[in-house]
């Protein structure tokens, strides 16, 4: 049998974010897909599009940007040790973020990104190790 109480998770890690490693020591911080913040916007960037994803007819591309949009704003929310060609640190933000996912060279970074997010264990709450055999 297995306690709930190891498989909850945190609301705040979810909506805030973890640190993770992705590539080259760059550090992401990256909440995780489904929190409100990111249901919400998902939503409200849809409304123009209603009528075209009721009739099936919404293309995969413009899917995508409203995807990438989201995750720019509410699913990479900082990060560490990004630097540009010219050697100066960039500095987080949601609009840097969106450049990025937009970048065909950069596309690993946006999967990256997203199936992070997707990664429950990443959000669960911390468990007092003393306590698990109880």
């Amino acid at each position: 049998m297995a306690k709930l109480s190891l498989v909850k998770t945190d609301p705040e890690r979810e909506i805030d974010g973890v640190w993770v490693t992705y590539e080259l020591d760059i550090e992401l911080k990256i909440a995780r897909i489904g929190n409100t913040a990111f249901d919400e916007l998902v939503r409200t960037l849809s409304e123009p599009h209603l009528k075209g994803i009721r009739n099936k007819r919404l293309k995969p591309e413009q899917l995508e940007a409203i995807t990438k949009k989201a995750a720019a704003e509410t699913l990479l929310v900082d990060w560490k040790n990004i630097e540009g060609e010219d050697g100066k640190k960039i500095k987080y933000s949601s609009k840097k973020a969106l450049e990025f996912f937009d970048d065909p060279t950069l596309s690993d970074m946006y999967k990256f990104v997203v199936v992070t997010a997707n990664e429950a264990e990443l959000y669960r709450q911390e468990i007092d190790e003393d306590s698990v055999g109880n």
